[in-house]
């Protein structure tokens, strides 16, 4: 035992094992910097990873919040040039991926609107899924989805993709139910002229009724023109030779006469050429009476003729409820546009672009004092909102005008409500406002609009509310009474207003 304690003693002192020991020290010290270094670029990597997945889910806040904590640590004390590198280089790219997770932000707004637009538009299916609501509740969660909805379409981009999408589903909804009532009348036409022939006036008003609300007046042009056609035929069924033995050319030369040039017409008059030289070399207007063998030449040519007259009447309604298809839905079209713009909560993008031009012409030369010197005065993000606003509503209000316009032209049959001017009405509790879209702004939704750090004239914006309004309903103080505002408290919203 004393000669191995000697024996280390001797080897501790020898120089050449000291140095052996700090040399072992510092690899193991290295190697720990390295460890941790490792670590640490390894905590960065998961750190953008992470910010990826934010990307690649739309989430805005989460990548900017990555790109943030990331920058943070380039602040750290003692980072090394290659982590530093390392991270600088995922900051970059994360930053490069902020525009299209903008992209797929709104993507992702637009689905949840369309998707809340679905919902409402079932109420059936949306009364099962909340099935032990009262009324109230119910209306209340109606309330509450329309209210999410009008969140998600506050950014311009993502309302004009929505009424974009919007639109395309409501075209494909008709486009279906287009198809869907051409094959009602295919399969219903036979009973429909039976009816008209047998003078049924139940089976045609049946015919008409059950195309549905949407379809009746197009079914009822349906059963005009298929009246006309049939009593056209009925009329020279009951003047053909068979029945009066005497020739009817000039009836038929009327009917011909009437048709649009073309390749038909051409046929059917020579198919007529060949019933007048019948009748003149089979019939004797002085006796009344057929030669027997030119009377049934005669009556076949008449037959083959009246199939032919027949068969351009039904290609030539065929053609024409295809127009009137095409016109509708060209009409059907315009009205989504003009409703589009009705339901804008806020300005366009273009609108915000028009209205920073006419603010600059508006404001141009205008000067302030400044620190004692006069000094250019632009247009502010507040005037250049008004602005913007301004166009939204001459929109609007031109857009209603278009839409009363069309709308007659699309159901001229139809009694058409006049459309408002735009003007919020003060609900009596005090606690709601609704907007000339018929959206309920709650005192509920102004508060939570509060939290969100919005103010008055934001709400007023969206709403398309008065700010006095806006600001009596996003005060905390809110009277619960049912009366309506008094000019008190609006003067009093005004003050609060300027001195805000």
């Amino acid at each position: 035992m004393a000669r191995f304690g000697q024996g280390l003693i001797q080897g501790l002192t020898n120089p050449q094992f000291q140095r052996g020991l700090f040399e072992l020290g510092d690899r193991i010290a290295e190697r720990r910097k390295e460890e941790r270094e490792l670590q640490a670029i390894q905590g960065a990597a998961a750190l953008g990873n992470k910010g990826v997945q934010f990307a690649q889910a739309g989430n805005v806040s989460g990548l900017n919040e990555t790109i943030k904590q990331m920058q943070d640590q380039l602040s750290q004390p003692g980072i090394t040039v290659a982590r530093a590198r390392i991270i600088q280089s995922q900051i970059q790219q994360l930053q490069g991926l902020v525009p299209e997770t903008k992209n797929i932000s709104r993507d992702n707004s637009v689905n949840s609107a369309l998707s809340i637009d679905a919902r409402l538009k079932n109420e059936e299916a949306l009364r099962k899924a909340m099935p032990n609501l009262s009324e109230a509740e119910f209306q209340q969660a109606v309330q509450s989805l329309k209210d999410n909805r009008n969140e998600l379409l506050l950014d311009p981009r993502v309302a004009e993709k929505y009424n974009t999408r919007a639109a395309a589903v409501r075209r494909a909804d008709r486009e279906i139910s287009d198809l869907a009532h051409e094959d009602y009348v295919a399969k219903n036409s036979p009973a429909l002229e039976a009816a008209i022939r047998n003078n049924d006036t139940a089976g045609v008003q049946n015919f008409i009724t059950n195309a549905g609300p949407r379809y009746a007046d197009d079914a009822q042009k349906y059963v005009s023109l298929i009246t006309n056609n049939i009593e056209t035929m009925q009329r020279l069924e009951e003047n053909s030779i068979a029945n009066t033995q005497t020739p009817n050319v000039s009836m038929y030369r009327t009917q011909v006469d009437a048709l649009p040039e073309g390749q038909v017409k051409t046929l059917i008059e020579a198919t007529l050429q060949q019933y007048e030289d019948a009748v003149e070399s089979g019939w004797s207007e002085e006796n009344q009476e057929w030669s027997t063998r030119e009377r049934i030449n005669a009556e076949r040519i008449e037959k083959r003729l009246n199939s032919l007259i027949n068969g351009v009447g039904m290609n030539d309604l065929s053609n024409q409820l295809a127009t009137e298809r095409a016109a509708n839905r060209e009409l059907d079209s315009q009205i989504d546009a003009q409703e589009a713009i009705i339901n804008l909560q806020v300005p366009t993008e273009s609108m915000q672009s028009d209205a920073r031009l006419r603010a600059a012409t508006i404001y141009r030369g205008r000067e302030r004092k400044e620190k004692g010197k006069t000094v250019d005065a632009p247009p502010t993000e507040q005037e250049i909102d008004r602005i913007a606003n301004d166009l939204l509503q001459d929109a609007k209000r031109n857009a209603r005008s278009q839409l009363q316009q069309l709308m007659k032209e699309r159901f001229p049959d139809a009694e058409q409500p006049t459309q408002p001017e735009p003007k919020a009405i003060l609900a009596n509790d005090r606690n709601s406002v609704t907007t000339p879209a018929g959206n309920v702004v709650t005192r509920e939704y102004a508060l939570r609009a509060k939290e969100r750090g919005k103010t008055p004239e934001e709400l007023a914006q969206v709403a398309n509310i008065s700010v006095e309004h806006a600001t009596i309903l996003m005060r905390e103080d809110q009277v619960k009474s049912n009366r309506t505002l008094t000019r008190r408290e609006i003067a009093q919203a005004q003050r609060e207003r300027r001195a805000n």
